[in-house]
């Protein structure tokens, strides 16, 4: 049987909760898997911090299968409301390698770089196939391994099959399989993310590089190949279930096209102009993702149609400045918690509650 959280709950009980994790304290829950909660520039299972807030408050030791979490919960809404910020597994790496991208991806489209700019950048590091940060990213990992930055494709090792729009990458096999296991899990682990991965090929001139930006699209362990696809972008953001994130393709919105599942064509100019238009700033809350964490922030945002997709049926004209919006993912998912009409932005705004 739940015992629900009491409505007591003070900031001084969550600090409290923060203080006893960062001592090893013994308790019963495990690490999250989609969302972290911030304190002092560190990340925390936001139903460990509750409820070892709750047993502070109340004096009975509370348990997983008392209460839940994940978005809209009183869990997350005891923490925001209390000032401390929920944030998807992916969501900071993901700003941190859109950055990462913008420095080496412009002029040149990553084309025609040194080695050392790519290892200062955090692109790609090492002598073998796979670069996974492991230091950097396995807190993004919900296995707490790592997920996979770069992959380097020379074509000497396996027959990896390139071409300008993807590459099918062999699962690595060395003298470590250990490490190999790792690199795999990381590289699978970019996939389930969302996050974009680095492919570093030889340049025109033997001491270049080219990098190509890419998603792992999908993998099979029989073959031992991970597919890699350097066109578009994930139906959604990274750290969660955020519903139409626009995808590139056309203006012309809503004709389906038939890959594993059925989805949308969406555009990534319409998105641009959009974020253009309105600036990179939360129509709902007002987050601005640079404004709270400097440079890894700039640019980051989420795009949201006024009018879903799903309702408007055949193929329509889309207009970034009356039909999209741009929201952080909290407010994005809150927007779609109403189905099968989203609440409008105006009506999610008077909903917020001040923060204390």
């Amino acid at each position: 049987m739940r015992t629900p959280l009491p409505d007591t709950i003070t900031r001084a009980d969550l600090l409290q909760a923060f203080a006893e994790l960062d001592a090893g304290a013994e308790h019963p829950f495990a690490d999250s898997i989609g969302y972290d909660v911030l304190h002092e520039d560190r990340r925390y299972p936001p139903k460990a911090v509750v409820g070892l807030a709750a047993t502070r408050c109340t004096g009975r030791t509370y348990r997983p299968a008392d209460f839940t979490g994940g978005l809209a919960s009183k869990c997350f809404r005891i923490l925001e409301t209390n000032g401390f910020r929920i944030v998807g597994k992916g969501d900071i790496e993901r700003a941190r390698r859109d950055q990462m991208w913008k420095t080496i991806g412009t002029p040149n489209g990553g084309r025609d770089l040194y080695p050392r700019h790519l290892q200062e950048v955090g692109v790609f590091r090492g002598a073998r196939g796979v670069w996974y940060d492991g230091g950097r990213t396995k807190a993004t990992d919900p296995e707490g391994v790592g997920v996979t930055v770069g992959l380097l494709h020379t074509g000497k090792v396996h027959p990896d099959e390139f071409t300008p729009t993807g590459i099918r990458y062999h699962y690595p096999v060395t003298n470590s399989p250990g490490r190999d296991a790792a690199e795999i899990h990381a590289t699978k682990a970019a996939g389930t993310l969302k996050l974009p991965v680095f492919v570093v090929t030889t340049g025109q001139h033997a001491h270049l590089r080219d990098v190509y930006r890419g998603w792992v699209r999908g993998w099979d362990d029989g073959d031992k190949v991970f597919w890699i696809d350097f066109s578009g972008e994930p139906a959604s953001a990274p750290g969660g279930d955020h519903p139409d994130e626009v995808e590139p393709d056309t203006y012309t919105e809503g004709a389906v096209k038939t890959v594993r599942v059925n989805r949308y064509e969406r555009d990534e100019k319409a998105r641009q102009t959009c974020i253009d238009h309105y600036g990179a700033r939360c129509g709902v809350c007002k987050l601005d993702f640079k404004q709270r964490y400097g440079e890894v922030g700039d640019g980051f945002i989420h795009v949201h149609h006024l009018v879903p997709l799903a309702a408007v049926g055949g193929a329509y004209e889309v207009d970034p400045i009356l039909d999209l919006r741009p929201v952080c993912p909290n407010c994005h998912a809150m927007l779609h918690r109403r189905t099968p009409e989203p609440y409008t932005i105006e009506e999610l705004r008077a909903m917020l509650i001040p923060e204390r």
